[in-house]
This record gives C-alpha cells, sequence and structure tokens, in this order.
C-alpha cells in the first residue's frame, strides 16, 4: 500500500465530477444558510443529471483508458 494525495482524480476519477460540482454550486458564492447551500448544490447535480455528456467529458479518459462504458441512468 502506498498513501495517495487527498485530491487524485486518476485514482479516484468521481473527484473530476465533484470539483465541477463545487465549481457550479459555491464557488464565489456567499450562501447565508444551509438551505440555500443545499438548494444550490442540487441545482449544480441536476444540471449534471440533464447533461450527461459533460458527465462524460469528465470521465471519458478514465473510461476508455479502463475499458468501461458509461450509460445513463433511466
Amino acid at each position: 500500500m502506498y498513501p495517495l494525495p487527498s485530491y487524485s482524480p486518476d485514482d479516484n476519477p468521481i473527484a473530476y465530477l465533484w470539483k465541477n460540482t463545487k465549481k457550479r454550486a459555491t464557488h464565489n458564492q456567499y450562501l447565508k444558510e444551509f438551505a440555500a447551500l443545499t438548494v444550490s448544490v442540487d441545482k449544480a447535480l441536476a444540471y449534471f443529471a440533464t447533461h450527461p455528456e459533460t458527465v462524460s467529458g469528465l470521465f471519458g479518459l478514465y473510461c476508455q483508458e479502463s475499458g468501461l462504458e458509461l450509460k445513463q441512468a433511466a
């Protein structure tokens, strides 16, 4: 075993999605209440749910190299 850095998208490709979610939901925003934060994150996740090509772009190289296939949820 060897220690991994806290942000290691090559070993954990979901980090790309979380980074972009944070960028869409909280970057340069002051959210006074926790409820506003949850609404903002929900909107960011809803964006990714309706734009699978964006998610494919984030995971594409990783999936190609590992032989995985991305499928859109129903």
